[in-house]
């Protein structure tokens, strides 16, 4: 999975959740079709099928509330930041060990 699909789909999620959140504020209980939003989640989950944060989230069968949607969309844009915060520190680990191959070990003066 590469960077840019992962910034596109937080892309997508965060726009979810800025559309929805004024009407939700508004209408928790307004009831909203799953259809999309299991057809997004099933895409997610075949990205990130060892992430048991993602794997809990329930498939809309019908019909829910804007305020479930709102909760399975944070729990999705929450893993998604999680995600791209460790890709970006493993690689800055990863360069920091190419700049300085002994850091860390006894020895290493610099």
């Amino acid at each position: 999975m590469s960077d840019a699909f992962l910034v596109d789909v937080r892309e997508q999620v965060a726009a979810m959740v800025r559309n929805l959140s004024k009407l939700t504020e508004r209408q928790p209980d307004a009831v909203v079709q799953g259809d999309e939003f299991t057809a997004f989640l099933d895409r997610i989950r075949q990205v990130f099928s060892g992430n048991a944060a993602i794997r809990d989230v329930k498939k809309i069968e019908k019909v829910t509330t804007l305020a479930d949607l709102m909760i399975k969309l944070s729990i999705i844009e929450g893993t998604l930041e999680a995600e791209i915060k460790n890709r970006n520190y493993a690689a800055a680990e990863a360069a920091r060990k190419r700049l300085r191959p002994n850091a860390g070990t006894l020895g290493d003066v610099r």
